[in-house]
């Protein structure tokens, strides 16, 4: 069965890394082979990936039938369905995910196929709760993501959350209730739990994490907060995780099973000293039967209330196998137990293996079976406990650093003595003591406010340790993050390291993890430049590095709703590669769509230099003002600001800081939002100085910009316009495409390539490498 799991399991992982899926014509090959394993048990592992193969493409194609169709992007359409999550309100706003039965479209016709949708609905005062049936006007698009290297694939988490489409509502269009919730849905009755802790902790700012143990939503949680839980490695107690559903399972096993023992004494105990008939049956009950259904049931219910997360999955999984061998009267052993729980978890979802904590939960529940296999233990039974409770804490922290170096590009060091105190409050008093006081709050809600309050004033005692390990100056590192084949190597140096005693050679394991740490940082060498061009959607971010310096030209964009890219690409782009200072910052001038993410960059990074106009060197005193003729010199590689000249002034898209990155060999031209009458002025000014391989598209490709003759001057082989996937502006517009073709050029879109890099090195040679290409999953649109 193990063999079986471990087949299946890799046929699920490699078909959840293809850039296609193949046909489900793969499902012909499955039926000899399944024949044939019958015959010939060598076969029986090809059986099963190809098994897990299929399984995956099913899935798939049931999800993509209900996809958008294309020609509704960008179309206003009338949207009839039910809210289907708690609704997570964003400033004035609101998001939430939709199931509708019906679109329809301006020519009325009516499409009642489409998937779950994610719609944000900006400045709305509407109370929203999940369970309402609405009709909304609604704008929609597949559901995308920006394309970057070392940061989230928010497409791959709509994807492994069943999400076809994102789209807003429209402040103008149709916003009708028309049916109220019922309160005996799950997901009514966790909003409800949610707000009734809420008052009763008279919203506390620890609200917030007790909604996360009794519901599993976590949008009340502060940012700062966060930051105290990953700094100190327990994020993972405030996601309903398996932890939880076992320890209260197991609770609940143990106290059902002494009751039930209690009661079974006292019956026999009255039958005995009043001189009844007892019955044989009862007096001899098996006790672990009951109380395993019990425990199951437990498992069940706290898992619906977590909102069946992956976690909860997995561990409700294991406790049913558990209690099934137990009702079946069956040994089953533990690694059964987990390859079973593997399995049902990805016959569930196969997506799961998408997610972070499918590898996190499974880790660090191996990491558990390979610390307690063949250990040997203290005979005293406190001594035992302690023995075996540090052993499971220090083999799950080792275990999970290769894995959350990989996922995050940094690990706690302080998790081990934060898990070793947290972990039994949270799981052993928190979490139960916490549910008990929700479930009390409708029938005795003086008895459940005690109850709250006692939960606050021990977690804020507990919190208080938690914010000083978090200030700690060594409570965690940040590094790079690490080749995928790294994280192999050092998987298999943990497993090693937590042989028991008898493997004399457990040392070696050691070596196995020195590359995870100790990997040097591929970096250009002495007169090369590597120039990224990042996917921000419409704004402008690159990034600029050689051989000993860091440059960054614009920060990314900023909306009027405070979605900032310069915060969830940027700031994730440069710390995933260890980049805590950048020598140059340049801001080409103060838009939003160029400036939206400086607060961002600047609180996070280390800034030596900043250079701007003179929009920003206003509000930021330390900055210098952009002015042509300045350049500098980085490992051989000249950098020189073309324009805006001394006297030059003008509205603040041709104010914009125009910079060339040279090499020996090679040249970049990037231009940020200058339109005609700079470009004028720099053919004046500038002339020779404007020849470029690469150039970056003025103002996005607006037409008000690439006038023939600066186009002609640049020359260019490439040039790169940096622009939103169905901008509301159109760039690059048709007449700059064409004018570009004319001459020869080729064209790049980060809407359509994602983020594009060019490597300026000796050799001459100009490979864009486009990261949608070399990121290629079957789910991108």
């Amino acid at each position: 069965m193990r063999l079986a799991t471990v087949a299946f399991f890799l046929g699920v992982l490699l078909s959840q890394n293809l850039p296609t899926l193949p046909t489900f014509s793969v499902v012909w090959f499955i039926i000899p082979l399944l024949i044939l394993s019958f015959y010939t048990p060598r076969l029986r592992f090809i059986c099963w990936f190809t098994l897990g193969v299929c399984w995956v493409v099913f899935r798939a194609q049931l999800f993509f039938a209900q996809a958008l169709p294309l020609v509704l992007e960008g179309q206003e359409v009338l949207a009839e369905g039910y809210i289907i999550d708690l609704p997570n309100r964003k400033g004035n706003g609101w998001q939430f995910d939709f199931a509708p039965t019906r679109l329809i479209t301006k020519d009325k016709q009516v499409i009642s196929n489409v998937g779950h949708i994610r719609l944000s609905w900006y400045k709305s005062s509407a109370e929203l709760r999940t369970g309402q049936q609405w009709l909304f006007t609604i704008k929609l698009q597949r559901a995308r993501g920006f394309s970057n290297p070392f940061t989230s694939d928010y497409s791959q988490t709509l994807y492994q959350q069943g999400i076809q489409a994102t789209g807003s509502i429209r402040p103008k269009g149709k916003q009708q209730l028309l049916k109220e919730a019922s309160r005996w849905q799950i997901n009514v009755l966790r909003e409800y739990f949610a707000k009734q802790i809420q008052v009763m902790t008279e919203h506390h700012p620890f609200s917030g994490i007790l909604i996360a143990l009794s519901v599993g939503e976590q949008q009340w949680i502060s940012p700062e907060q966060w930051n105290v839980f990953r700094q100190t490695g327990i994020a993972h107690l405030v996601a309903i995780s398996g932890l939880h559903i076992g320890l209260l399972a197991g609770l609940s096993f143990w106290l059902s099973r002494q009751c039930l023992g209690f009661m079974i004494y006292w019956y026999g105990f009255v039958c005995h000293r009043y001189g009844f008939v007892c019955s044989g049956k009862i007096l001899h009950l098996p006790t672990m039967l009951p109380a395993a259904m019990v425990s199951l049931f437990v498992a069940f219910s706290y898992s619906l209330l977590a909102g069946f997360s992956i976690p909860t999955q997995r561990s409700l999984v294991m406790i049913s196998v558990f209690a099934i061998a137990l009702l079946g009267l069956r040994q089953l052993s533990t690694g059964s137990a987990f390859s079973l729980a593997l399995l049902a978890v990805l016959i569930y979802d196969p997506t799961a293996v998408l997610s972070n904590g499918f590898w996190l939960s499974f880790g660090a529940v191996a990491c558990i079976l390979l610390a307690i296999q063949g250990r040997h233990v203290p005979t005293h039974k406190i001594l035992r406990i302690i023995h075996q409770y540090g052993y499971v804490q220090l083999a799950v922290t080792l275990g999970l650093i290769p894995v959350t170096l990989y996922f995050f590009g940094y690990f706690s060091l302080s998790s081990l003595l934060a898990n070793t105190i947290a972990i039994p409050i949270f799981s052993f008093f928190l979490v139960p003591l916490n549910l008990f006081a929700m479930l009390l709050s409708d029938i005795f809600p003086t008895l459940s406010y005690l109850l709250f309050q006692l939960c606050l004033y021990v977690l804020g005692h507990v919190w208080l340790l938690m914010e000083y390990l978090a200030s700690l100056s060594w409570s965690s590192v940040h590094t790079s993050v690490p080749p995928f084949w790294t994280v192999l190597t050092a998987l298999i140096g943990v497993m090693i390291l937590l042989l028991p005693k008898g493997f004399s050679a457990r040392w070696i394991g050691g070596i196995w993890l020195l590359p995870l740490f100790f990997m040097p940082i591929q970096r250009p060498m002495q007169g090369e430049t590597w120039i990224t061009i990042l996917d921000v959607g419409q704004g402008l971010a690159v990034f600029i590095q050689t051989a000993t310096h860091t440059v960054l030209y614009d920060t990314g964009m900023q909306s009027y709703t405070g979605f900032n890219t310069g915060k969830i690409v940027v700031v994730p782009f440069l710390i995933a590669q260890d980049i805590k200072n950048l020598d140059t910052l340049i801001v080409s001038h103060g838009d939003s769509d160029h400036s939206g993410g400086l607060n961002e960059v600047l609180k996070q990074i280390t800034v030596k230099q900043l250079i701007s106009t003179d929009k920003i060197v206003k509000k930021y005193p330390q900055a210098q003002r952009c002015q042509a003729g300045q350049q500098w010199i980085y490992d051989d590689v000249h950098f020189q600001i073309l324009h805006p000249a001394q006297g030059f002034y003008s509205q603040e898209n041709n104010m914009s800081c125009v910079l060339k990155i040279s090499t020996p060999q090679q040249s970049i031209l990037l231009t940020s939002d200058i339109e005609k009458l700079a470009e004028n002025n720099l053919l004046r000014t500038n002339a020779e100085a404007l020849k470029a391989d690469i150039l970056l598209a003025p103002h996005h490709g607006s037409k008000t910009s690439s006038t023939p003759s600066f186009v002609e001057k640049v020359n260019p082989q490439y040039v790169v316009f940096s622009t939103g996937y169905r901008n509301t502006y159109k760039f690059p517009h048709t007449e700059v495409l064409i004018r570009y073709q004319t001459h020869g050029v080729m064209m790049l879109n980060t809407a359509t390539d994602g983020a594009i890099q060019f490597r300026l090195n000796q050799t001459g040679e100009l490979l864009p490498l486009k990261n949608k290409e070399e990121q290629k999953r079957y789910w991108h649109y």
